[in-house]
């Protein structure tokens, strides 16, 4: 490995995270954290501008270091769960009651599969990994929001 992928393996394995149990939950943990952290920094209405780039470059990222793997989708590269988490959360309060629901609820989404995200997961190459944590996202953010609307019908908040 060139000294480029060293540096690209690191940023979509996240270091040693990657290689840790449970590395995409650690992840997105991480990822939590980040988000809480830089709430009072960062404006809601800039998020888009985060997540955007976030699920482009790990794209790039991904695909360029998928060639210093031996499998098709490495549990190792964990910047997949980074991206499909902000993109699940990039819509919602950065408080920690929404980030630790949107966390659990895309962390079964992501390991259970279901409705479509298994059959992404078989796509080739970088689209297949960052996909399935998208639609996983997506499904986060159904999820949330249809919550939140029960939520608002059954209070009158």
């Amino acid at each position: 490995m060139n000294k480029q992928q060293i540096i690209l393996r690191w940023i979509a394995t996240l270091g040693p995270i990657g290689s840790m149990p449970a590395g995409g939950t650690l992840a997105s943990m991480v990822t939590l954290f980040i988000l809480y952290a830089t709430a009072p920094l960062i404006a809601p209405y800039w998020m888009p501008t985060i997540m955007i780039p976030t699920v482009g470059i790990s794209f790039i990222i991904i695909h360029y270091v998928l060639a210093t793997f031996n499998v098709n989708d490495p549990s190792e590269i964990v910047l997949d769960e980074v991206a499909g988490y902000i993109f699940a959360m990039y819509i919602f309060p950065r408080t920690l009651l929404w980030l630790i629901a949107g966390l659990l609820v895309f962390r079964f989404f992501d390991i259970v599969k279901p409705l479509g995200i298994k059959r992404l997961e078989h796509i080739p190459g970088a689209a297949g990994i960052i996909l399935d944590d998208l639609l996983a996202g997506f499904y986060t953010q159904a999820i949330l929001i249809g919550s939140a609307i029960v939520y608002s019908l059954c209070t009158g908040h």
